[in-house]
């Protein structure tokens, strides 16, 4: 991300600096996410221009307390930029804070990885085989290169809905 488009401080312990990078948004917050400080994540979130942006990022690995209205902020920030087509990225806080995602179970309904480099789509994209790109054999075509060979059924047809070829 290049640009910072700005930094905003809540009223509590809560520092948002907001990046921008082509059509893609990152939120850096550091210190507390709290009651006293979800207005500050919301007025940004709210304020994301829907038609320009393409991804958010919200990256709390400076998020050293979480409480439940923090954490209720983030799904509904998750949620509002859902209903505007505009997928969302949690970078996972350390420490106690992260320990809240794994009890409420909140992670089965966010995007979240464990660093800045995992955010990235291109980066979590599955690669293919080095010597199906020199072919420059590009999508699966039929060929399984991670084991997960098709099954077959009694019908004779495959999961892809090929004939069985024994």
């Amino acid at each position: 991300m290049s640009d910072v488009v700005s930094t905003l401080h809540g009223p509590a312990s809560l520092s948002l600096v907001v990046e921008q990078s082509g059509s893609s948004l990152l939120f850096r917050m550091a210190g507390g996410l709290d009651l006293a400080a979800i207005g500050s994540l919301m007025l940004a979130v709210e304020e994301v221009d829907v038609d320009r942006t393409t991804r958010l990022v919200l990256d709390l690995r400076e998020v050293d307390f979480l409480d439940a209205a923090g954490l209720n902020t983030i799904v509904r920030a998750n949620a509002y930029c859902k209903d505007h087509d505009i997928p969302v990225t949690v970078i996972k806080p350390r420490g106690l804070a992260r320990r809240v995602f794994t009890l409420t179970r909140v992670h089965r309904e966010l995007d979240l990885v464990d660093s800045a480099a995992a955010a990235d789509p291109e980066a979590r994209r599955p690669q293919q085989p080095a010597w199906l790109r020199r072919l420059g054999i590009t999508g699966r075509l039929g060929v399984h290169t991670n084991g997960d060979r098709p099954r077959s059924s009694r019908s004779g047809m495959t999961s892809a809905g090929r004939p069985h070829s024994p």
